[in-house]
């Protein structure tokens, strides 16, 4: 059985454009294979950059971290300081405000001895 001769000519245009096609595509996939390449290189000096920086963030904590404990170790201090301070000064009250309450009933009983 014989083919007409348009189906060979029609045959013969689709295997043309599908072998040009497929070479174009070879050559694409090539061109996306350096690309990468090239990402993947970058993405990799990225990484180390970040490794770096996480490791200079990582000392920092540890320093914030041991300034904070003192500060609040310093601020515990100074809250007790003046928790005593604030005990002595209530103390002292107490005898300042007893020495008036007795003062103002000595003054009193003067007073009233006077008026007598």
């Amino acid at each position: 059985m014989n083919a007409p001769e348009w189906w060979y000519v029609v045959s013969g245009i689709f295997f043309g454009l599908g072998t040009l096609l497929l070479a174009a595509l070879i050559i694409l996939v090539a061109r996306l294979l350096q690309r990468l390449n090239g990402i993947l290189e970058r993405v990799g000096q990225l990484i180390t950059k970040v490794d770096a920086i996480a490791v200079k963030v990582d000392g920092l904590v540890a320093k914030v971290s041991t300034v904070t404990s003192k500060v609040g170790d310093q601020a515990t201090g100074a809250a007790g300081s003046l928790n005593q301070f604030a005990a002595l000064v209530t103390q002292r009250a107490e005898w300042v405000s007893i020495a008036v309450i007795i003062l103002g009933a000595v003054r009193g009983l003067i007073a009233s001895r006077k008026a007598k």
